[in-house]
């Protein structure tokens, strides 16, 4: 394939990744960022997977069969946990201002400059080869694709590495220009780099895009399937084993392999820095426990059929496994496919490039340069006057140098290793940092010279068990090491003396080396003492969540500072602008006057030497603090004290809090018991005023009429007849106001009973019609009905029924249209209950007044304007008589568009029952 255009290529998806993270940094602080989300957050996890993901993985899958997984069954079965353990890590980092796993170590253990310097530096061991694999990937990866000879095979290639004609060089400087601008813009390391966080997100959907889509061709397009591919698989003598486990060394490389993989995802810088550092909410940890698993799985669902499709199209040996991905489409001719292929190993290759040399330039800068540095530098002036420059300075001098030493590592012992050997053994040497991280965040009693000296005698035993061999198999020390061992030796042979039975290489080396590890930290820690700042931290770090919201106020300096002093300090690192901003808001915040007191408590020096951790880290920001603060010594105990009056302070500030909310909760309440009585006070005597005005009505007409009888006996008979049958309506209709105001009066206080028998609805149903059809006529209302066929019989009080449906209907004849009235009766069954509707074409109701029809106040409460028709209690009785039965009632309707009253019964008979029993 044309050379030109491949590095074109390559180049100009470079320059899209800048592109992104130029966007992402352009909306940096925006509340609606696209960056700041649980998927970009889990997205960005997928930095583990890397070069070794994209090309290793089908290497170790084609020579070793399915124990590839491990190094993803780690991180996926620890996931679940992430809320107890790396939600702690998080929340301790931001209440710390951590800027880098180093800077975590060491602030745990006491703020200690040399415990961080240890850490960045065994850092830096441990991921240059792991950044040297990913150099290799796309250095071989662009070889291959450019000078890939399906009659050869691969098998004479050399790829072309010195020179001119060395684009892996040109590509390594350009990601060193990259990472530069976006990952040293400024002095706080623990400020979060949205336009790297952006650029990581979109290279993870690549890559997992771009996986997915070769695994589909190659599995889909040159074979038929998985069953193809397993079937031919199984045929073959060579993969017979493909899907077994070894049986000497498989069960243990599948649990020691598994264990550091879930010890690097909280561990390997990179992650450290888009799992911690990166992260702007805790609560998008609940997203990522899921996604980025579900990540892993995805990715890895078509590494066994490619492998499989490589040992069968190539055959065993003849081609670089970990070449496959590439090899496979280049040999059928797949140039476009090959490409894309290219294009989704430089984004796997290059995000853990970034992210890494990111994290490893803070540690460096922060852990090893600055401490150095101060504790050299005269104190005057002049030489302390561009220290924020010269932090700046120093990351961006190390981001060169950690590529150019990966650079060199490429060249020189990179050559013949497999990606997946250099992944596992950095991997390994990561896990060293476990006992102290994990001990750190649990155990109280652990130390700073127990974390020393487990992290150093677990890197001696890696170093021996791993490395040496490499370094004598590479000729960069005698190869007689391997056969021989030191000084002719045999028992001092690297890499098999120390060997356990049953263990592979990898499995021993881990073993050991943690074994070791956990017996330094954890003896020397018991056996050990804590100094005060010690005892402290560690309180701070395992009781996290008890002390996060009282940090400033338990704090353990005890001295005296003067404030121009600490503001000078500040601005040498944080410029004159930040400085001015962040104290003067402090000082409004805590109403403190710094030009009548300039003196400073410990809480302004803790404040201080947070804003200064985030710059330079903990323990360069506690050198810098007692250059100004006259510190004096404080106890362990003294120190248990302050945290216990701090926790007791707390403990108090939040009873006297919810005390607060309780009386300000009981004062509302109360306030709304007023409203409401005083509401009801209104409501009772609007509703006695309609009682007694409905009742007056109907008694002033029967007395009228009687006394025209009771005065005028020659009255002629029809003219008597009609005043008698007046007297008589009148009279029932204050008979039905008192049973209604009566019935209304048993349901509300319970002692109304309803007497339930079988019925027949449709019965029921076309009694009520036949009770207002007389009106209808009068009216010349339309009306219909409409039963649903077979019924089922209810267990229902038939009389109040035939009440609420009279009710319905004559409330319909009373509103429907007074020229074309139309009212219709439906009842149909709804799963286990019975529907009934009654609907008319009126003027309908307001939908805001849909709920409050049902109130026996609320004919009398809105009816203003002119006295009302009834005294609005039928619809209240109504809701009590279906509510007795089960059931329930509303109403549908919009203004100017009619009303549907429905209400349902329920078919099982227990319902009914129970409900009038209530």
């Amino acid at each position: 394939m044309n050379g030109a255009l491949v590095i074109i290529l390559a180049f100009a998806y470079l320059g899209l990744l800048y592109g992104i993270a130029y966007f992402a940094e352009k909306r940096s602080g925006s509340t609606n960022s696209w960056v700041n989300n649980p998927y970009a957050y889990a997205l960005s996890l997928a930095v583990y997977c890397t070069a070794w993901t994209f090309y290793g993985s089908v290497g170790r899958a084609a020579d070793s069969g399915i124990d590839f997984i491990t190094i993803y069954l780690g991180p996926i079965i620890s996931a679940p946990l992430w809320w107890m353990t790396l939600r702690k890590v998080i929340r301790i980092s931001k209440i710390h201002r951590i800027s880098s796993l180093a800077d975590f170590i060491s602030s745990r253990y006491g703020k200690d400059a040399w415990l961080g310097a240890l850490v960045a530096f065994l850092c830096f061991i441990a991921v240059v080869p792991y950044l040297a694999l990913q150099i290799k990937a796309i250095s071989e990866s662009f070889n291959l694709l450019v000078n890939f000879d399906a009659t050869e095979h691969l098998q004479n290639l050399e790829p072309v590495r010195t020179g001119l004609n060395d684009n892996t060089l040109y590509i390594t400087i350009f990601l060193t220009i990259f990472i530069i601008l976006f990952g040293t813009r400024t002095i706080e390391a623990n400020k979060r780099k949205e336009g790297m966080v952006a650029a990581i997100a979109f290279e993870s959907v690549i890559k997992l895009l771009t996986f997915l889509f070769i695994g589909i061709v190659i599995t889909y397009g040159l074979f038929n399937g998985f069953g193809d591919l397993f079937t031919q698989a199984a045929a073959s003598e060579s993969m017979r084993n493909f899907f077994t486990l070894n049986s000497e060394t498989g069960y243990s490389d599948w649990f020691f392999l598994s264990l550091v993989s879930s010890f690097a995802i909280f561990l390997l810088p990179r992650q450290f820095q888009v799992a911690v550092i990166e992260n702007v909410d805790e609560k998008h940890l609940q997203k990522a426990m899921w996604i980025f698993p579900l990540y892993l799985l995805l990715i890895n669902i078509f590494v066994v059929p490619i492998a499989i499709s490589g040992n069968l199209l190539f055959g065993e040996g003849a081609v670089n496994a970990d070449s496959y991905v590439l090899s496979i489409p280049l040999m059928n001719d797949l140039n476009g496919v090959a490409t894309l292929v290219f294009l989704g190993g430089l984004s796997a290759a290059t995000s853990m490039i970034i992210v890494s040399t990111i994290a490893l330039s803070t540690m460096i800068s922060n852990s090893i340069v600055v401490p150095f540095f101060l504790w050299f530098i005269k104190s005057n002036e002049s030489e302390e006057s561009n220290l924020q420059q010269l932090v700046l300075n120093t990351r961006r001098a190390s981001i060169v140098v950690i590529l150019a030493i990966a650079y060199l590592y490429f060249q020189i012992l990179g050559n013949n290793t497999p990606l997946v050997s250099i992944g596992i053994v950095s991997f390994i040497a990561i896990s060293q940092f476990a006992p102290a991280f994990f001990g750190g965040i649990y155990w109280k009693k652990g130390t700073r010279m127990g974390a020393i000296m487990g992290i150093i005698t677990g890197f001696v035993m890696w170093f021996y068990l791993l490395i040496l061999p490499e370094l004598a198999s590479a000729g960069v020390l005698p190869q007689s090491i391997n056969a021989e061992g030191f000084f002719g030796l045999s028992w001092l042979i690297p890499g098999q003396s120390l060997m356990i039975e049953g263990l592979s290489t990898h499995s021993n080396a881990i073993f050991i080396s943690l074994f070791v590890n956990c017996v330094f930290y954890g003896g020397v820690s018991i056996f050990g003492t804590q100094k005060s700042v010690e005892a402290y931290q560690s309180e701070m770090f395992v009781d996290v969540f008890k002390y996060s919201k009282i940090y400033e106020n338990s704090v353990i300096w005890r001295g005296t500072a003067y404030f121009p002093d600490l503001r000078s300090l500040l601005i040498k690192f944080l410029g004159n602008k930040r400085t001015t901003e962040v104290l003067d808001r402090y000082a409004r915040l805590n109403n403190i006057d710094w030009d009548t007191n300039p003196n400073v408590d410990s809480r302004v020096i803790t404040f201080a030497e947070r804003l200064l951790s985030e710059a330079i880290g903990s323990a360069s920001a506690r050198i810098m603090v007692a250059k100004v603060v006259q510190e004096q010594d404080i106890n362990i105990t003294e120190i248990l004290d302050i945290l216990k009056e701090s926790q007791q302070t707390l403990e108090l500030n939040r009873l006297l809090k919810q005390q607060s909310e309780q009386l300000r909760k009981t004062g509302e309440d109360l306030k709304d018991a007023n409203d409401r009585l005083t509401k009801f006070g209104e409501l009772k005597d609007e509703f006695l005023y309609t009682v007694t005005h409905e009742l007056r009505t109907p008694l002033t007409s029967i007395r009228a009429m009687a006394e025209i009888i009771y005065d005028n006996p020659e009255l002629e008979e029809e003219e008597r007849q009609r005043f008698i049958k007046t007297i008589t309506t009148e009279a029932e209709r204050l008979s039905r106001l008192i049973s209604n105001v009566l019935d209304l009066e048993k349901f509300e206080s319970g002692s109304q009973q309803i007497v339930l028998a079988k019925n027949a609805l449709e019965e029921v149903l076309k009694g009520a019609v036949e009770s207002v059809q007389q009106l209808m006529d009068e009216r010349e209302i339309q009306f219909s009905i409409h039963l649903q066929e077979n019924l089922p019989e209810l267990y229902i009080d038939r009389d109040r029924i035939l009440q609420v449906v009279v009710n319905l209907l004559s409330n319909a004849i009373k509103f429907c249209n007074q020229q074309e009235g139309v009212i219709r009766l439906v009842a149909d069954m709804h799963e286990d209950t019975i529907r009934i509707e009654v609907r008319d074409n009126g003027n309908g109701i307001k939908q805001e007044e849909a709920n409050l029809i049902f109130d026996k106040f609320y004919q009398v409460k809105n009816q203003t304007r002119k006295k009302p028709e009834g005294s609005g209690l039928g619809l209240a009785i109504c809701k009590n008589i279906i509510e007795k039965h089960a059931g329930q009632i509303w109403v549908e309707s919009s203004e100017h568009q009619g009303c549907s009253f429905y209400f349902t019964l329920p078919i099982s008979i227990q319902q009914q029952t129970q409900a009038a029993e209530l």
